[in-house]
C-alpha cells in the first residue's frame, strides 16, 4: 500500500510541475477519469461543468466570499465557496456520488477527516485507489 501512494505522490509531484511550467503534451492532459475544476478564479460561483469522454466525473470549486452563515444556531460572517460536482450515471450511482460530495464538503469545513482518512484504504488490492472504493470512502 506504501508503494502504490509513494508512486501515486510521486506522479502527481511531476505532473504538477509540468502542469505549472505549462509543459504538458497534449497526450498528458487527456484520458483522465476526474477533474478538478478552479472556476472560481474567475470570479465565478459556480457552474454545470461537461465532462470529456472517458472522464466518470468533475469536481467544480466556485470562488471563496464572505458570506452571512448560519452556525451552530447564529449568523456570522464566514468564508464559504460552492462545491459543484457532475458525474456519469453509467459510471457512479447518484448515492456514491452524493456521499463523496459531502465528505468533500466535511473536508473543506474540518480538515482533520482528511488526515484521518489518509491512513484508511482507497479500495481493494493494496490499497490503491478504485472506482469501488469511493463508494466507501464515506
Amino acid at each position: 500500500m506504501r508503494r502504490c501512494r509513494a508512486r501515486l505522490a510521486a506522479a502527481l509531484r511531476e505532473l504538477t510541475e509540468l502542469a505549472r511550467d505549462g509543459k504538458l503534451s497534449p497526450a498528458q492532459m487527456t484520458g483522465g477519469t476526474f477533474t478538478l475544476n478552479n472556476y472560481g478564479v474567475f470570479g465565478t460561483d459556480g457552474a454545470t461543468p461537461i465532462i470529456n469522454y472517458p472522464e466518470a466525473a468533475m469536481l467544480g470549486v466556485g470562488r471563496i466570499i464572505d458570506r452571512p452563515w448560519a452556525h451552530e444556531g447564529q449568523v456570522k460572517v464566514r468564508k464559504v465557496a460552492q462545491l459543484g460536482l457532475t458525474f456519469d450515471h453509467r459510471v457512479c450511482d447518484g448515492a456514491t456520488a452524493g456521499g463523496f460530495l459531502r465528505f468533500v464538503a466535511d473536508c473543506v469545513e474540518r480538515p482533520a477527516l482528511l488526515l484521518a482518512a489518509a491512513g484508511r484504504p482507497l479500495g481493494s488490492g493494496g490499497g490503491c485507489p478504485s472506482r469501488a472504493g469511493l463508494a466507501r470512502w464515506h
